[in-house]
């Protein structure tokens, strides 16, 4: 990549309001403790074994501060791999991604991806690694805030790209780990304009009012209006969601007799945690994190924002890191708080021990015209546990396999794994016919699948089969 190609991402950004940092860390000294009011101990659920500790936040910067009331938007990548902790294991063998989908099948057929471009949208990438460097046409890098130098992850997800798509080019956007949704758009409208074909992107967002969400899901959807296809990872939050309805009492049940929902399951766990409460109304909640002691339990950290007037945004966040301990969540009502409230609790990098897979979908995958990806298990043929659902409690789109080796990233698991397959397959599909619209290509993926009780396995040779054949506007229709 020459001077020229690099400088195409810094132009036309610096003028942009600086972003708003949101990847917040506190320090926590135990000796001092927070005031809060009383929550019933009692209901703090029992241990419970599940996954061993996270190794999930090495691929992320993180930065010290206060928590700030005033959040822009955050991305979490969707690497969960302290939820399958057994089977990332040290020696495991990675899935053969490629094989698996039948895209090997295409490359021997001399099926690649030539004359095809392909974006990737991420926090930021080594453009130079050997398993994408010959590849990277163009690299974007946004101008605003902090940019993170943690790599691994967004080049993994190109990594597996240029395998599943071999001769594509690549475009790379990086947006930094908390972009705003008007950077976020930004890096989408430049991908735009390098012609691609297709834009993947394997992360989750996190924005202080549903209203900044739909703002990232517009940014994919004015990118498919424009004849783009947008493949997304559906998320990794299945069993890092709670969602319910306020019953009206002083403190949030999330089960009937629990007024608290451990992490990790309850057992010992250390390191970031990450909460954000949601909900659909102009009522006051606020979101704390406990530490079970022998004595009472303390409070070490809160999100107590007081939600009144009309630029209330009906959210609060938790960011901290935490020695070794176990951690729950409370959430409080406040009494002018309204009965029938509709909450929606996340923890980004832990399991909850009460979780709710319907709605567990974040921006830009809670969009109806983004292909949504989940993770599969490519031995046993089922859908990850963690592989985030929509509202109704519908799987994603399509699904293909994660656990595969990468040069950036080792064994590479999560719905961010499998997305990159999609977005190759759809490329693939590009290149035998590049006047299929959006709609119609997720529409072949769709057809194309392997149907089974566990959802649409993609299969990139059936596909790029069916987009070659001469009845391909029949199997799918007009969609635009």
């Amino acid at each position: 990549m020459d001077d020229g190609e690099a400088n195409q991402g810094w132009a036309g950004v610096s003028q942009r309001p600086r972003r708003v940092a949101v990847h917040v860390v506190l320090a926590l000294l135990f000796a001092s403790t927070f005031a809060a009011p009383a929550l019933t101990q009692s209901s703090m659920p029992g241990d419970a074994t599940l996954g061993g500790p996270s190794q999930y936040d090495d691929l992320l910067v993180m930065q010290r501060g206060a928590i700030q009331a005033s959040i822009e938007a955050r991305t979490t990548v969707d690497d969960p791999r302290e939820s399958i902790a057994g089977l990332h294991s040290e020696g495991s063998r990675g899935t053969d991604g490629v094989r698996a989908i039948r895209a090997d099948e295409l490359h021997r057929r001399g099926i690649t991806g030539e004359d095809v471009k392909v974006g990737v949208v991420g926090s930021a990438f080594d453009a130079d690694n050997a398993a994408i460097a010959d590849r990277v046409a163009g690299h974007y890098r946004a101008d605003e805030g902090r940019r993170t130098t943690q790599t691994a992850h967004d080049t993994a997800v190109a990594e597996v790209v240029t395998r599943t798509t071999p001769d594509a080019a690549l475009y790379l956007a990086g947006v930094g780990d908390s972009p705003t949704p008007r950077s976020y758009a930004d890096a989408v409208d430049w991908l735009v304009e390098q012609d691609v074909d297709v834009i993947v992107d394997s992360g989750s967002y996190f924005a202080p009012t549903t209203g900044e969400m739909n703002r990232i899901s517009a940014a994919a959807e004015r990118a498919s209006d424009r004849g783009v296809v947008f493949v997304t990872s559906a998320g990794n939050y299945a069993n890092r969601h709670w969602a319910g309805v306020a019953d009206g009492e002083e403190w949030v049940s999330f089960a009937p007799d629990s007024e608290s929902n451990a992490l990790a399951g309850g057992d010992v766990t250390s390191g970031r945690v990450s909460l954000n409460l949601y909900w659909n109304s102009s009522a006051d909640y606020d979101l704390y994190l406990y530490r079970k002691t022998p004595g009472e339990d303390p409070v070490v950290a809160k999100s107590t924002t007081r939600q009144d007037g009309e630029n209330a945004s009906s959210v609060e966040t938790v960011d901290a890191v935490v020695p070794k301990g176990v951690y729950y969540v409370g959430v409080y009502t406040h009494e002018d708080a309204a009965d029938e409230t509709q909450l929606r609790l996340f923890s980004s990098h832990h399991s909850l021990t009460y979780t709710t897979a319907a709605g567990s979908m974040v921006a830009p995958a809670t969009s109806e015209r983004v292909i949504t990806v989940g993770a599969l298990d490519a031995k046993s043929g089922h859908v990850r546990a963690y592989s985030s659902q929509d509202r109704t409690g519908t799987l994603p789109d399509v699904t293909a396999p994660d656990g595969v080796e990468t040069t950036a990233a080792g064994t590479f698991y999560g719905t961010s794994a499998a997305a990159p397959y999609v977005a190759g397959s759809a490329a693939l599909v590009k290149s035998r016919d590049g006047e299929l619209s959006p709609k119609q290509v997720e529409q072949l993926l769709e057809a194309t699948a392997r149907e089974t009780e566990h959802g649409r396995q993609i299969d990139a040779l059936a596909a790029v089969e069916a987009a070659s054949s001469e009845n391909v506007t029949a199997r799918v229709g007009h969609g635009s």
